[in-house]
This record gives structure tokens, sequence and C-alpha cells, in this order.
């Protein structure tokens, strides 16, 4: 019978890792949104996600209790996303930001919100919109955003400090 979260291993007890069907089910949501913002588009971030669990599926019990199968699937996020983006070179729109699928009535001026902060995501390089998206809409500390990247707290400093700097210049230049 599988052990269930708070559980001991009996094993100097330490935790018993989460059930994967019970952690997919609760963290799916979270991850969807987070491949969003990252690949632009549900059906990639529906697949970035995908083959993140393929990926940690086999390696499952010890990345549950050893690691943070959390940060695991999100670099596994962004580093398929950044993969994908360098074999095709190209930035995808947000088509999911269509006003007819909203359903909380007239939502103009959220649509209009969206679409302009979607354009400004899809001028940033795909490394930058991610360690944004972990930055501003996950509130993720740099040390975290280190750690899911690969790379140091200065250099995702770096990055969120370039990546603003630009969405900066965008908005000033549709500014009249």
């Amino acid at each position: 019978m599988p052990r269930t979260t708070g559980e001991t291993d009996g094993a100097g007890g330490r935790p018993a890792p989460p059930d994967f069907d019970s952690y997919v089910r609760t963290q799916w949501e979270s991850w969807m949104r987070f491949a969003y913002i990252v690949t632009g588009n549900r059906h990639d971030a529906e697949d970035a996600v995908q083959d993140a669990l393929v990926g940690i599926y086999p390696r499952w019990r010890r990345v549950s209790s050893h690691g943070d199968p959390d940060a695991y699937i999100r670099r596994s996020i962004v580093n398929a996303n950044i993969t994908r983006w360098r074999r095709t070179r190209k930035t995808t729109p947000y088509p999911d930001l269509d006003p007819a699928t909203r359903t909380d009535g007239d939502a103009t001026d959220a649509f209009a919100d969206a679409a302009l902060l979607a354009e400004l995501l899809r001028g940033l390089q795909p490394r930058q919109r991610a360690i944004v998206a972990l930055r501003y809409l996950e509130d993720r500390s740099y040390a975290d955003i280190a750690t899911l990247c690969n790379c140091t707290d200065a250099a995702a400093r770096s990055v969120v400090r370039h990546a603003l700097n630009a969405l900066r210049d965008a908005v000033d230049k549709e500014q009249p």
C-alpha cells in the first residue's frame, strides 16, 4: 500500500515522499499556468508539463524524498522551452487571450491589459520570459530562480534587470 504524505519511511524518521498521482493532481494547475507563460500557448504548455512528468516519473521516489520535485518539473519546463525555441527560433503568440473565451462579463479592459502584457512578453527571449514569470508571477526568490534555471543568483538578477529594461523600452515605444 502506498504511503501518504506525512508518514515516515522508517529510516531516520524522514517524511515519506508524496504519492505521484496525488502530487500531480494538486500541482497541475500551477505548472500549467507557469508553462503557459513560458511557452506562450496552451498546447505547448501541456506538452511541456507532460514531458516534465514523463521525465520525473522514473526518478519519483528519489527526487521526492531527497529533492524538490516542483523545482525539477519547473526546470524541465524552462529547459524544454529553450530547446524548442532554439530549434525553431520563433516566438509563439498567446492565442488563448481571445475575449470570446472569457466568462466574467465585459472583459474589455482586462483583455486589453492581457493582450498588451502578452505582446510585451513575446518580445523577451525565452529565458528572460521564464525568469520574469518565476520572479513576478510566482513570487520566487532569486535563490529559487537560480536553482530552477541552473544559474547564479547574480545571473538571475541580471536577467530580470535586462528583461525589465526591455519591457520598459517596449512600453515607451507604445506610448505616443
